[in-house]
């Protein structure tokens, strides 16, 4: 992080909080600010405002949808809400999260006729993903699963700015059961809720509980009883362990490929599902490449494991 001289960051936090009390003047302010920063104009004290900016608690704007690349070539739209993940599409025209992931899934669709996404967030893989179909001419289905109404509710504004209506969307999360959870959703961190409690409290001691809807194999089976080709990708902030025991059932009969975040304090949860361990050959995805590994293991830079039956 640049050096930020205290006076200069003062002086900001002050503008800030007079342009805060209007919420016209903020979107104003805060997208002349995204179309400088968008179009590469330099300005004085850019780095202490856009610091500032990002860490102050602007009142909730609705911004129209922004293009941003995921990967050099390819762009998506995506709906900018102030102190969330998707925030950064009003300043930069590169999202800047996990490229690796994108280049892998676009260069892997083809052998995929369903995909099953389980924790689609506000919607950035789930939108990627149908509009590298449409554009690769496959037919491929795609079902998204998303527990949070917000973060769901997000997720439909985002797929309807990209014109996509080809998605089967969840408002429910996928579990070892049939019936309720509670979901928990740390205050400010949209993008970090989980089933487990712990893995939510590590960003804010403000936890909000929501009782939600939670689906098992038995339900999402039915949906790809016809498919035979899938792709499993599963990023659920910690509860991963508990959502594969609850799809083992599938798993098995499927075999599908799958794609999962391992993050340390949950590697010794994952090593320890053995079916995955005899059917499955592991890979880390490092860059352009892939690692093969002997167990999970949590790596500080790339976070995303690819799975594949060892029957193929």
């Amino acid at each position: 992080m640049p050096h930020q001289h205290p006076v200069l960051f003062r002086l900001s936090r002050m503008l800030h909080g007079l342009i805060s009390r209007s919420r016209t003047v903020s979107k104003g302010y805060l997208e002349t600010v995204g179309y400088l920063m968008r179009s590469g104009i330099r300005f004085p004290f850019r780095e202490t405002i856009m610091i500032n900016i990002r860490a102050f608690p602007w009142p909730q704007i609705q911004f129209r949808p922004r293009n941003v690349r995921v990967t050099n070539d390819i762009e998506i739209k995506l709906v900018p809400h102030c102190g969330e993940f998707d925030f950064n599409a009003l300043f930069s025209n590169t999202l800047g999260y996990e490229p690796e992931l994108f280049k892998l899934l676009s260069s892997r669709l083809a052998r995929y006729d369903a995909i099953l996404e389980i924790g689609a967030n506000v919607g950035v893989f789930t939108v990627f993903l149908a509009r590298q179909c449409l554009e690769q001419k496959l037919d491929t289905e795609i079902f998204s699963w998303e527990p949070s109404p917000l973060a769901y509710k997000r997720l439909i504004e985002n797929l309807a700015a990209n014109e996509i209506r080809s998605v089967q969307v969840f408002n429910a999360a996928v579990s070892d059961i049939s019936g309720f959870l509670a979901l928990y959703e740390p205050e400010g961190h949209l993008t970090n809720g989980s089933l487990d409690p712990g893995f939510a409290s590590l960003f804010s001691s403000n936890i909000r509980k929501t009782v939600v809807p939670s689906v098992s194999s038995r339900e999402i089976s039915a949906l790809v009883c016809n498919r035979d080709r899938i792709l499993l990708k599963i990023d659920v902030e910690g509860a991963e362990a508990l959502v594969l025991k609850g799809l083992e059932p599938l798993i098995r009969e499927k075999q599908p490929d799958l794609i999962l975040e391992v993050l340390e304090p949950y590697e010794q949860d994952l090593n320890a599902l053995k079916f995955l361990s005899t059917m499955y050959n592991y890979y880390i995805i490092r860059g352009d490449s892939l690692t093969g590994m002997d167990s999970f293991v949590a790596d500080p830079m790339f976070r995303d494991y690819l799975l594949v039956p060892r029957t193929n």
